[in-house]
């Protein structure tokens, strides 16, 4: 829920228990972008059920707020927030993908910074060129049962044929 200023989140969980009191009060920049990004903040937090996960996406957001406003040249609105900016900014891979879901719903956000937020993130660096790991197939799996099968009896045999051996041994 959003206070009457627009900047005091009081998150609820799911089952309507009351998880503090966050605000966005003291942040210094543009209100109206502060209060776009807090209504966005409140309406993602819906399905939220921890205090600690509304405390640490706000400090995310505040981050984010911060880098904003201090970027050259500043971004004082959601409307400002551009696919170029956004991929500029120093964000990590968990942080971005929190934070495009709060962006994505806030008032005034570009069309084509909304589609680039929605669309799904390319494969790390590291993992580019390489297959993807794929399923085997019921029949590959039947082929690899049959040749763990055909071990596992093989060493049987030779248990057998040890022992056999053995108490040959032991009985004379």
């Amino acid at each position: 829920m959003l206070d009457a200023d627009g900047l005091v989140v009081r998150p609820v969980s799911g089952s309507g228990e009351a998880l503090g009191c966050g605000t966005s009060g003291t942040a210094q920049g543009p209100w109206k972008f502060l209060q776009a990004l807090a209504t966005a903040f409140a309406e993602q937090g819906r399905g939220w059920d921890s205090a600690e996960t509304y405390r640490t996406n706000g400090r995310t957001l505040r981050l984010l707020f911060n880098v904003a406003t201090a970027s050259e040249p500043p971004v004082t609105s959601v409307a400002e927030i551009t696919i170029t900016w956004w991929t500029r900014w120093a964000g990590d891979v968990h942080t971005r993908r929190v934070l495009s879901a709060i962006i994505r719903r806030a008032p005034g956000l570009p069309e084509a910074t909304w589609v680039f937020l929605e669309r799904p993130r390319r494969r790390p660096l590291a993992r580019r060129g390489t297959r993807r790991k794929r399923a085997h197939t019921w029949e590959e799996l039947k082929v690899i049962r049959d040749a763990a099968a055909a071990t596992v009896r093989a060493g049987r045999r030779r248990i057998a044929a040890n022992t056999a051996v053995l108490q040959q041994w032991c009985a004379s």
